[in-house]
């Protein structure tokens, strides 16, 4: 799985994406190192500051989903490379509250996984909050699945987006550019 990881940061480049610098997955000590890019987490800038207003939010969300177009373009899916799943049978990989629906339910990930992720953190940038609530990771799974995101207060300069991205089929999902198309408008 490292290497494929290593392969996939290899093939990607471009502005709004952290390049690879070096690394050897064939090293006693494998290792990869990726550009380094200073400033606060976005849970620290938010926790700080509040959440973003709209105009800041809307240069935020498409500076993401232009980073997607990138890896999307050359075959290159978050946590996946290709549809080539990166769990074992019973495990899934993600962070509870940032995953779709699709791979809370071990499927195989597509591009429209990345776009309900994006959906997910441009949510909390512009509210503050997680868009499926606190909890446990079952708890907040369940939400994900079957639930509807809390987007109270998110500015109108990107709810049309977020919530299209939001949509639980990932085959009505956008895609990546065609939120950035958007946002750009």
């Amino acid at each position: 799985r490292f290497r494929r990881e290593v392969e996939a940061l290899r093939r990607v480049s471009g502005p709004r994406v952290a390049g690879l610098v070096a690394a050897d997955t064939e090293a006693a000590q494998p290792y990869l190192v990726v550009e380094y890019v200073d400033g606060p987490t976005l849970a620290d800038s938010v926790a700080t500051d509040g959440p973003l207003d709209g105009p800041r939010l809307r240069a935020l969300a498409a500076a993401l989903a232009e980073a997607l177009v990138l890896i999307h373009e050359v075959g290159v899916i978050h946590r996946a490379a290709g549809s080539m799943p990166l769990t074992m049978i019973g495990t899934v990989i993600g962070s509870a509250g940032w995953m779709a629906p699709e791979q809370a339910a071990g499927v195989v990930s597509t591009p429209a996984v990345d776009v309900f992720t994006w959906a997910s953190l441009v949510a909390f940038a512009g509210t503050g909050r997680p868009p499926f609530g606190m909890g446990g990771p079952e708890e907040v799974t369940a939400r994900i699945l079957s639930g509807e995101p809390d987007l109270v207060g998110l500015p109108q300069e990107v709810r049309p987006f977020v919530e299209a991205a939001f949509i639980k089929d990932p085959a009505r999902r956008p895609s990546a550019r065609a939120v950035l198309s958007g946002l750009l408008g």
